[in-house]
């Protein structure tokens, strides 16, 4: 297992890693953060959930560099979910 302090640290051991292929970036915001303006993702893959909660914290808008490819809704009991696909242009 791989334990890193930040998010180049992170991806730096991982290009490292003999038999790692694809990298996986699950936050927090500040990783995410981080992440979009650095554009390092090749596909971001957004879950849009059509309710309201209460928070605090949001993803940024999408960076005009991504381009959505593919957008499926779906149903989860009550809850209507779209799921968005973007790939970097």
């Amino acid at each position: 297992m791989l334990s890193a302090s930040s998010l180049s640290t992170a991806l730096a051991a991982a290009a490292d890693t003999p038999g790692i292929e694809d990298v996986y970036i699950f936050g927090g915001a500040r990783i995410y953060e981080q992440a979009l303006n650095a554009l390092i993702p090749d596909e971001l893959l957004i879950s849009v959930i059509n309710a309201e909660f209460e928070c605090d914290t949001f993803l940024s808008a999408v960076p005009a560099e991504y381009v959505l490819e593919m957008s499926e809704k779906a149903i989860y009991g009550t809850t209507s979910v779209r799921h968005e696909t973007y790939s970097k242009a």
